[in-house]
């Protein structure tokens, strides 16, 4: 049976369904009641200010605008149901009406169910009066009540850096009460990432002070793995990336992770993904992450892929999940506010800078980033500039992609970086500065990039179209600048022997073309009915249309019509549309 969202239940309700009510109610009883006594340290209290503010609710459901912001609208009310019983004061506490109670009626939990000693239920209950009440209502909400932080903001009307400032501040707190005192019942209260890390550091700090390069290595490893699974957005982001490096090494993680909830998000990819070689790493880790579910759409994938080295690891991939018998355990949940907390980002930072071998400075460079560490931009910079392992400065110019935001020394970095000898990291330079760039910086970054760029083109590196992507972004349909490269491109296509120079112009000259550019549409009209060998059609009959000349539509229709001869372009007919 598919269960009903809140706004239809929410609308039947307005409409005099009470039974639709009646669901809002048990669905949302139980984080209430832990709202409720985040604020009162009262069971029974708790329970009273929650069948209160069930009713408020129901008297002014109709004031509700936005019937899908139920759940943040009925915490509201309950958070100010317990707020106004504080300033009243327990005498002055209101019973319910007797004519109400069947809207409230509910099948409270018995909190022995959940803690099941005396002992252990009045500890907690101690430690959790004593926190600040802001404190104690975020880290009942978050880690008791398995709210995320979004939804803690919305329900609370506070950001969400304050609702981060709140629990960070409000787990210090009970470390400090319970951690060194009841350390075998801290999953009672959803603490199970502090005892974990605080373990976990434990075994890091007797790994390095032995000073065995492999266990260095080891743990090197583990830091990076812990930090990317602290920030899975920032993995999920880069699965996305139009870089096929990057796609490739967050395929590889995510199932180093063992983060089972990676799987869909791995698994979504994979019927998107066009490069073969990153298909096999999207299987592999499904493989490493034992994602069962699978199986049904590997055996498609198999069926449909041309690719040789596909079909052979969809195979394995099959026989494989098929043997499994069940998914990973579940991860402990941590996020970066966990691992500073724990200090763990300290220990990063010294690793990398008493350390020199890629084996051990690639991790810190790729954890400390994912952890936002603005301590790390000074050290990459100095390795941008100056490291002799290519490895090193690919990281370091990744890195500073990630917390750099534009920062002058960030930028001047980046451009030495865009004049490396490697094309690794030139490739992973381009896509920072194309980022990183500010407004006033645009035109000084885009004539470092063209510099590099037509070099590239004598090159069988793929840099090339990285730098041409990165061109296209910061330029961003200005007319001025279209004037100048338009031009340029069109009259370098055909002056290199090899077609991957033609490729990259081609793809390049779209990126760059802006409204109302139409001095060169004729030239390109004629390189397209020539068929001139090494030319990216579809990305010149893309330049057309996003110079939106109404004169260019009978010649673009021509290739987006059945009567094309081959229909070679048809592929490419939507994005087309869209522009022209």
């Amino acid at each position: 049976m598919i269960e009903l969202s809140d706004a239809n239940c929410v609308i039947a309700a307005m409409n005099g369904d009470k039974d639709m009510y009646g669901k809002l109610v048990l669905r949302y009883q139980k984080k209430l009641m832990g709202l409720a006594y985040s604020y009162v340290s009262d069971y029974q209290i708790a329970q009273d200010i929650v069948q209160e503010a069930l009713i408020i609710g129901y008297r002014q459901l109709l004031t509700l605008r936005q019937p899908q912001n139920f759940s943040a609208w009925i915490r509201k009310i309950t958070a100010n149901a317990a707020k106004s019983y504080l300033r009243r004061g327990a005498a002055g506490r209101n019973t319910l009406p007797v004519d109400d109670a069947d809207l409230a009626e509910t099948c409270w939990p018995d909190p022995d169910e959940q803690i099941e000693t005396q002992h252990t239920r009045s500890l907690i209950k101690k430690a959790l009066i004593g926190l600040h009440p802001n404190y104690r209502e975020a880290v009942i909400l978050h880690h008791i009540l398995g709210l995320d932080v979004e939804e803690i903001s919305n329900g609370l009307g506070i950001s969400s850096n304050t609702v981060y400032v709140r629990l960070s501040r409000g787990r210090k707190a009970l470390q400090k009460e319970l951690i060194t005192v009841f350390d075998d019942d801290l999953h009672v209260l959803g603490c199970e990432a502090h005892l974990y890390l605080k373990q976990l550091t434990r075994k890091v700090h007797a790994r390095l002070a032995m000073e065995d390069p492999r266990d260095l290595q080891e743990v090197a490893k583990e830091l990076k793995l812990l930090a990317a699974r602290a920030n899975s957005d920032q993995l999920m982001k880069d699965l996305q990336s139009e870089n096929s490096n990057i796609r490739m090494e967050a395929a590889e993680i995510m199932g180093q992770t063992g983060d089972v909830r990676l799987a869909k998000v791995l698994l979504k990819q994979l019927h998107v993904e066009t490069e073969g070689k990153i298909q096999i790493k999207i299987l592999q880790s499904l493989m490493d992450l034992q994602a069962v579910e699978a199986v049904g759409e590997i055996e498609e994938l198999k069926r449909q892929s041309i690719h040789m080295d596909v079909h052979k690891q969809c195979a394995k991939a099959i026989r494989i999940l098929e043997d499994t018998p069940q998914s990973l355990p579940r991860v402990t949940p941590i996020t970066v506010a966990d691992l500073r907390d724990a200090g763990l980002d300290q220990i990063m930072v010294r690793i990398l800078d008493e350390h020199a071998h890629p084996s051990i400075v690639l991790p810190m460079l790729d954890g400390l980033s994912r952890l936002g560490s603005t301590r790390l931009i000074t050290r990459s910079c100095e390795f941008l500039c100056t490291s002799k392992h290519p490895q090193i400065r690919r990281g370091a110019a990744r890195a500073l992609h990630m917390v750099g935001k534009g920062r002058n020394d960030v930028i001047e970095g980046l451009l030495t970086g865009i004049k490396d000898d490697n094309w690794i990291v030139v490739d992973a330079v381009a896509e920072a500065l194309a980022d990183l760039t500010p407004d006033e910086a645009r035109d000084r970054i885009v004539h470092a990039l063209l510099d590099s760029f037509w070099d590239s083109l004598t090159k069988p590196f793929p840099v090339r179209f990285t730098i041409g992507m990165a061109i296209g972004k910061l330029v961003n349909g200005d007319y001025e600048w279209a004037k100048i490269l338009i031009p340029q491109f069109i009259d370098g296509m055909g002056t290199y022997k090899k077609s991957w120079g033609n490729i990259a112009l081609s793809r390049t000259i779209p990126e760059c073309m802006a409204p109302g550019y139409t001095e060169m549409n004729q030239k390109i009209m004629d390189r397209i009915t020539n068929h001139i060998p090494g030319d990216d059609v579809p990305s010149l009959l893309l330049a057309l249309g996003s110079s939106e000349d109404p004169q260019c539509i009978p010649f673009v229709a021509k290739y987006l019509s059945h009567q094309e001869q081959e229909g070679r372009y048809q592929a490419h007919a939507r994005r087309v549309r869209e522009t022209a």
